[in-house]
């Protein structure tokens, strides 16, 4: 069986389902043969598939394990694996799609995914509802869904608006295409929204980007990483992320809590610890407080860790020093918010980034923020912002990131970034400090604010 076809968790389409023979889709829809079928529903090969693709192995000897793996199989694989629309299929009804679209979005997309490809959507779905624009959402499961985003309201497979939005990285992109086999006319005109974040885009992509109408860039950044290829054809313009300001910004002439000065990063494991540097930010609080006299903390909120010799050597880095703690804890957003006002600077010294929406997020909340000075944060925080970490360009190792060859990152200054952690403790009270974070906020709501006069995507309602 062509068991692969579950690795991804992409739409189902009548191209994607025949690469199943039927009699295989009957075995894997039937009962599992000599186990005691006591559960609310029957436990199919399909459900012992799925649980195994996501855990390793599926136990069905107890009666509680049969009963976790219906549950699971009710409440999250639906989602994750997009099972209404395969089921839909597979009973022959074929999805329609309106041909006489209307003035609007479809977003194509994890909505209930807790990554920033799923946030990128929602924030759109926000920006689309508080600007009373019509919108449908083409639902794509994720590994990561959890199911408490109220958008179900606007899932629709029938494509019903003028533009398509696709939120999914240049890979998934690829499959996209293939399981359409290469034919997107019903999604209308349509925009990719890739993330990446190196100079260069591999030339072998435009093959499948070339299918779509128009490439939005998250970051100037990569706008100039889709226009230096060679291969590009499409036409590429920025479009501003959002972020949804969730508390009010910190007043730095308040006398802060009872507690140390802290110092958050916020990265995910999955998205390449080298590209992220969490080591680095390490380094620079150590050697910036090793004197003890400083009443500091380091906080690294982090998601989807792993048994990676990588992340083990952030863990024991983090260990030599008491002051420094990892949450590695799934938030939901009233426990984020809770940790962003326990926040005093946000640091991060990634060698690269495509936007960094975490950054952005801790200028809209008024948080100085201390960030290596190169790629798509400069966006944010601007190149001549004091508080920029200097770096110097290296090439990116082939065992460090993807598509490596012949690309380069920064190598942040671990000497400069413990200089300014320093100041920014010694200084957090002074007016030099409220005057930067002000400062920051302005061009913030200048650039990303909801209503900013340069939003991409009014320029189609015009």
């Amino acid at each position: 069986m062509k068991m692969d076809i579950f690795d991804h968790f992409l739409p189902w389409t009548e191209f994607r389902v025949n690469n199943i023979d039927t009699d295989q889709w009957r075995l894997l829809l039937s009962p599992v043969a000599a186990i005691k079928q006591d559960q609310s529903i029957p436990i199919t090969n399909l459900m012992v598939l799925l649980y195994t693709k996501i855990f390793g192995q599926c136990s069905l000897k107890e009666t509680v394990h049969r009963r976790i793996l219906v549950s699971w199989y009710q409440t999250y694989a639906q989602s994750i694996f997009n099972l209404p629309q395969l089921f839909s299929l597979l009973e022959g009804k074929k999805g329609s799609v309106e041909k006489n679209k209307k003035h609007g979005f479809n977003l194509i997309g994890y909505d209930q995914g807790r990554l920033g490809l799923g946030e990128d959507l929602r924030s759109y779905a926000r920006l689309l509802q508080q600007k009373g624009i019509s919108f449908s959402i083409y639902h794509i499961g994720h590994l990561t869904d959890k199911l408490d985003f109220d958008f179900k309201m606007y899932y629709s497979t029938q494509l019903p608006y003028q533009y398509s939005l696709f939120f999914l990285n240049p890979i998934e992109l690829q499959k996209f295409v293939q399981i359409f086999d290469g034919e997107l006319s019903g999604f209308g005109t349509t925009i990719a929204v890739p993330p990446w974040e190196l100079p260069k885009i591999p030339d072998s992509w435009f093959d499948h980007l070339n299918k779509f109408d128009f490439i939005w860039s998250i970051s100037e950044f990569v706008q100039q990483a889709y226009l230096s290829s060679r291969g590009n054809k499409s036409k590429v313009e920025i479009a501003n992320p959002i972020v949804i300001q969730k508390t009010q910004p910190h007043c730095y002439k308040v006398p802060r809590q009872s507690r140390p000065y802290t110092f958050l990063y916020i990265f995910d494991a999955a998205s390449y610890l080298a590209r992220k540097n969490p080591t680095g930010v390490i380094n620079a609080f150590i050697k910036a407080f090793k004197s003890g006299k400083y009443d500091v903390r380091l906080i690294l909120k982090v998601s989807n860790t792993n048994d990676s010799p990588e992340w083990n050597l952030v863990r024991h880095l983090a260990t030599q020093d008491r002051r420094i703690k990892i949450i590695d804890d799934s938030y939901n957003e009233k426990e984020m918010s809770t940790l962003w006002l326990k926040t005093d600077c946000y640091v991060s010294l990634h060698r690269s980034e495509g936007f960094g929406r975490t950054i952005a997020e801790a200028v809209s909340l008024g948080l100085p923020v201390i960030s290596t000075n190169w790629s798509g944060s400069i966006d944010i925080i601007g190149q001549d912002n004091p508080l920029n970490i200097d770096y110097n360009l290296v090439p990116v190792d082939a065992h460090q990131y993807p598509w490596s060859d012949e690309q380069f990152w920064a190598e942040p200054s671990i000497d400069d970034a413990a200089d300014k952690m320093l100041w920014i403790v010694e200084n957090h009270n002074s007016n030099d400090v409220a005057e930067l974070v002000q400062n920051n906020t302005a061009r913030f709501k200048t650039l990303f604010d909801i209503n900013a006069k340069n939003r991409t995507l009014f320029n189609y309602f015009e």
